[in-house]
C-alpha cells in the first residue's frame, strides 16, 4: 500500500493520532485452498472468508479517550461492506475524513461506514467506555476485528478536527493541453469456449492500437479472457467522449474479477 500524505496530515488533530491501516480482505477458500476457477458457481458456491492486515479476526487496543486513525481499505473482490463498530456498552462512532484519497470539508460522524471494492476510506476513532466492541459488516457472519477499550483513560480526551484543509482543487478540463485520446473498453459475449465464454478488451488510439472488432478473438493477444459470463450484452464505453452513446458501461476492471492488460503502456 502507498500512503501519499498532505495537507489533512498536519491537522493537529490528525497528526497526534496513531496511524492505523486496516486492510480487509476477502479470500475463497474450500478445505483451506482456493478452489479451481472454472464455473459461475465458483462466486456462489465458495464462502467468503475475511481477513484485516492478513489475520483472521485480530484485537485492536484502544484506550478511552485516545483517537485513532483507521485508513480503511477494501481489498475485496466480490463483497461491499457496510461497517459498524458495536459493543456491549453501545457503539464507536467512525469519523469520516477522506474517502478514495479525497479530504472532506470536514469530518462526518458516522454509525456505518460503506466500504466498495476498491474503496478507500479514513476515519477517526476515539475510544468511549471501555468494553469490547467489533468491526462487523452487514451479512458477513464473524466480526472483522475486535476492539479492546482498556487502560489508563486520556485525559483530558483526545480531540477531533471540526474542519479540514481543501486539498488541491479538481482539475478543470479545459486547462489539459495535448491531443486528446479516445479509450473504448469491449466485451465480445460468446466467442471463447465454455465457461468462460466472454472476451474484454481495450481498444484506444495514438499509443494503443486497435484490435480490428471482425478479428478471430480468440487469437488476439490484446484480448483478457478471465472474466466469467455474467452478462450476454455487448458494451461499448467510450471515454473522455461524454456524449457517445453506449449500451451498457462496464464497471471498473479493478472491482471486478476482470483482467485486461494492454500490449503497450499508456
Amino acid at each position: 500500500m502507498i500512503v501519499v500524505e498532505g495537507d489533512v496530515d498536519e491537522v493537529p488533530e490528525v497528526r497526534t493520532a496513531a496511524d492505523l491501516v486496516v486492510c480487509v480482505n476477502e479470500l475463497k477458500l474450500r478445505d483451506g485452498r482456493v478452489p479451481a476457477f472454472t464455473s459461475n458457481t465458483w462466486l456462489s458456491g465458495v464462502p467468503s472468508v475475511f481477513t484485516v492486515n492478513g489475520a483472521v479476526g485480530p484485537v485492536l487496543a484502544l484506550r478511552p479517550g485516545e483517537v485513532q486513525r483507521w485508513r480503511l481499505v477494501g481489498a475485496t473482490a466480490f463483497t461491499a461492506l457496510t461497517l459498524q463498530l458495536v459493543g456491549e456498552n453501545g457503539t464507536l462512532t467512525m469519523h469520516r475524513i477522506a474517502q478514495d484519497g479525497v479530504t472532506l470539508p470536514a469530518p462526518v460522524a458516522a454509525r456505518t461506514v460503506e466500504l466498495a471494492m476498491g474503496n478507500r476510506v479514513d476515519v477517526l476513532v476515539r475510544g468511549g467506555a471501555p468494553g469490547r466492541y467489533e468491526l462487523r459488516a452487514a451479512r458477513v457472519g464473524q466480526p472483522l476485528l475486535t476492539v479492546e477499550v482498556a487502560g489508563e483513560p486520556v485525559d483530558p480526551p483526545m480531540g477531533l478536527p471540526t474542519a479540514l484543509p481543501p486539498g488541491r482543487p479538481f482539475l478543470d478540463e479545459r486547462e489539459a493541453t495535448g491531443p486528446g485520446r479516445e479509450v473504448v473498453f469491449h466485451a465480445d459475449p460468446g466467442v471463447l469456449p465454455q465457461p468462460f465464454p466472454d472476451a474484454f478488451r481495450i481498444l484506444g488510439s495514438h499509443p494503443t492500437p486497435p484490435a480490428h472488432p471482425g478479428g478471430d478473438l480468440r487469437r488476439d493477444p490484446r484480448t483478457a479472457c478471465t472474466t466469467p459470463a455474467t452478462s450476454t450484452t455487448c458494451c461499448r464505453w467510450a471515454a473522455p467522449n461524454a456524449g457517445r452513446s453506449a449500451p451498457a458501461r462496464p464497471p471498473p476492471a479493478s472491482t471486478t474479477p476482470s483482467t485486461c492488460t494492454p500490449t503497450r503502456s499508456w
